[in-house]
């Protein structure tokens, strides 16, 4: 569901149509994310005015690639579909995901499992640990904003 950062609120796939620039039938499988819509929006404008977080997708509209690149869903935040604050950062093959509330970490392999339903964070330690530097990187480069706690909160 919209909300979470598993692969089921976050993988959509996105059509555009643009006959000037895109051939009929194109089909490219290079994931992509909100914030490159953005990029893209701008490039179209000639107006320099890029973010961190994203990549105008011309290439892929001319039938090229994208340079190898983590993508970060970062949500600090309850969402109202029961949504909890966390991180999600995706690069090739690999996702890592971040639970803020208890501090806890899934791996998972989405070429092997889409669906998420084997968490690899035990068993190969050396690639969450190489996931979790890597989003870390990406969200100081990006100053992201954490959760805190409320000081009013009082419990049920």
């Amino acid at each position: 569901g919209k909300g979470y950062v598993y692969e089921g609120g976050i993988r959509e796939p996105i059509i555009v149509k643009w006959p000037e620039f895109i051939k009929k039938g194109q089909i490219n499988n290079t994931p992509v994310i909100a914030q490159d819509l953005f990029n893209t929006f701008t490039a179209v404008a000639n107006v320099d005015n890029s973010t961190k977080d994203g990549l105008s997708l011309f290439p892929i509209f001319k039938g090229k690639s994208l340079p190898e690149r983590g993508l970060l869903w970062h949500l600090p935040h309850y969402s109202p579909q029961q949504g909890k604050p966390s991180t999600a950062f995706r690069k090739g093959d690999w996702k890592i995901i971040h639970f803020y509330e208890d501090d806890s970490y899934e791996l998972y392999n989405l070429k092997e499992d889409a669906g998420e339903t084997k968490n690899l964070n035990k068993e190969n330690t050396q690639k969450l640990i190489e996931m979790k530097l890597a989003m870390e990187k990406m969200l100081k480069e990006l100053e992201a904003k954490y959760p805190t706690p409320n000081p009013n909160y009082k419990g049920k």
